[in-house]
């Protein structure tokens, strides 16, 4: 009886590490908080920018794992309180068109942000998973640029 019950308990063990609850892939997005901004014009009209390195890493997921880059939201937010926001409609293009992140893996570009004034920078990445959830999951970042 009692090896028929350690069998029993080794195969719900086994089953439960097998099971959909298991973390899958996650994706974070990673850069500096703070950056120095410079004076810059657009149209002819005086700006305020920053240049910094962002970068996506795919971690937790299994070796047959991979993100798909499916868009996202950013807003502005300047010292004065006015505020600016949009939507990407894919989001590859902030990682010089890598359109598939691999479990395990990272990718990293220069971006450039200019506005007005001095501004806080917001933007969420959503990205699909080639295993587990048909839902979009979502990466955050955030920096000052002063």
């Amino acid at each position: 009886m009692r090896q028929r019950l350690l069998v029993v308990g080794t195969i719900l063990l086994a089953a439960a590490c097998n099971s959909s609850t298991a973390p899958g892939l996650v994706v974070t997005l990673t850069g500096p908080s703070t950056v120095q901004g410079f004076d810059t014009t657009i149209g002819g009209a005086a700006a305020y920018g920053c240049h910094y390195l962002l970068t996506a890493t795919a971690g937790a997921g299994g070796s047959h794992e991979y993100a798909t880059w499916q868009g996202g939201h950013y807003s502005y937010v300047r010292q004065d309180g006015d505020t600016l926001s949009g939507q990407y409609q894919g989001a590859s293009g902030l990682f010089g068109g890598q359109e598939v992140l691999a479990a395990g893996a990272s990718a990293s570009a220069m971006q450039e942000n200019v506005w007005t004034l001095p501004f806080q920078f917001s933007e969420v990445l959503y990205y699909s998973r080639a295993t587990g959830a048909n839902h979009a999951d979502s990466a955050m970042f955030s920096y000052s640029c002063q």
